[in-house]
């Protein structure tokens, strides 16, 4: 039989509860809860080649999943471990996160995680100003910026390729795609 990933689960989880779908929730989860790590992490994939340890990507995919569903990460504490917890664990002195040393990819999946939002994360609201306290590239950058652009008027053909109702709508599709792919491609046996 071939072998699923808590990341590819944990995206489809999201995708699924995106689309109002709840139907697979129950083994999706029951599945999780069988590869969760004795620290409240999770492996990528449990047996696998690349190791068994928790790791920083799926910890935040697989929290952003119970977002998704509604489940308290309480309720998914391991010796008194969650993977909120572990995850924590794994942010360095710098701020960056991941195992073994931190990346921009792992480092940019955690906050919504560490929120506990799913995705997909939708635009903020017109005047919503987002804190960037403490980052001094961020505050600069927020300075020294124009001020946004318009979004097109209702009914206009085309919006701009940066607009947050297309990049919702990217990420949503993508979520989509990726849930297919995990729930109806199957999967090379090695």
């Amino acid at each position: 039989a071939a072998q699923g990933d808590t990341n590819s689960t944990a995206v489809a989880l999201q995708a699924l509860a995106a689309a109002g779908d709840s139907s697979r929730n129950t083994a999706a989860l029951a599945w999780l809860h069988t590869q969760q790590n004795a620290d409240g992490g999770f492996p990528f994939q449990a047996p696998s080649a690349f190791g068994t340890a928790s790791d920083a990507d799926s910890d935040a995919l697989v929290l952003e999943a119970l977002a998704a569903t509604g489940q308290a990460v309480s309720s998914w504490q391991v010796s008194g471990n969650s993977p909120l917890r572990n995850l924590l664990s794994m942010q360095d002195a710098g701020g960056g996160i991941s195992t073994p040393s931190p990346d921009t990819f792992t480092t940019s999946q955690v906050p919504p995680a560490l929120v506990g939002k799913a995705l997909p994360i939708s635009a903020p609201a017109a005047g919503v100003v987002l804190p960037t306290a403490g980052c001094p590239v961020a505050s600069s950058a927020l300075a020294a910026a124009s001020p946004a652009p318009a979004l097109p008027a209702a009914g206009h053909p085309a919006a701009p390729a940066d607009s947050p109702g297309v990049v919702a709508l990217t990420i949503a599709v993508l979520l989509v795609l990726a849930s297919a792919l995990a729930l109806g491609v199957p999967r090379r046996q090695d």
